[in-house]
């Protein structure tokens, strides 16, 4: 049984281990945003056998055996914020500050990029059936919104206030007890 693990260091280079043997090591490059954007993941998407690594204003796709880098996406004006796999179908969600972009395995094609979700940045929630839940952040700080998407074609379905306790701000008040 393989315990395969990915890590991403500081300095930009993906390593892929094996329980404790490091099976390979790449040095990527992340753009220009590295320098001030603090988010960097590293994922391991197998329906796709890839190794996906996001920084700065750059998503990398890394052959899984090798650690060729296959495929660079761009997300410039936009950057990086988070990576998530969802199931059925098979996608890889890029979130970045302000835009949703979903990819499909096996072949990282991207299915569909609905933009303006958020102004300073998207998490991930849930699957739940067709509908994608997700949370943006629309004033920082705290004023966020739970927002749904349409999983097949990213159009949105719903937004509403999700104030984090103490926001007060552009959109009202949010709760004074903690979630």
């Amino acid at each position: 049984m393989t315990t395969l693990h990915a890590e991403l260091l500081p300095d930009g280079t993906c390593v892929l281990r094996d329980g404790d043997v490091e099976r390979w090591r790449t040095s990527l490059s992340f753009g220009d945003a590295i320098e001030w954007n603090p988010f960097r993941e590293v994922i391991l998407w197998p329906h796709a056998h890839r190794v996906v690594a996001g920084a700065g204003d750059r998503i990398h796709l890394l052959d899984l055996d090798t650690g060729t880098l296959r495929t660079t996406l761009d997300l410039a004006p936009d950057c990086f914020g988070h990576l998530a796999l969802v199931d059925h179908p098979d996608l890889l969600l890029v979130l970045g500050w302000t835009d949703v972009r979903a990819y499909a395995a096996p072949d990282a094609t991207l299915l569909w990029h609905t933009r303006h979700v958020a102004v300073d940045g998207i998490t991930f929630d849930a699957l739940d059936g067709t509908t994608l839940r997700l949370h943006a952040e629309m004033d920082p700080p705290g004023g966020w919104f739970a927002v749904s998407l349409d999983v097949t074609t990213g159009r949105e379905l719903e937004r509403h206030p999700d104030f984090l306790p103490g926001y007060v701000g552009l959109y009202g008040q949010g709760p004074d007890e903690p979630r």
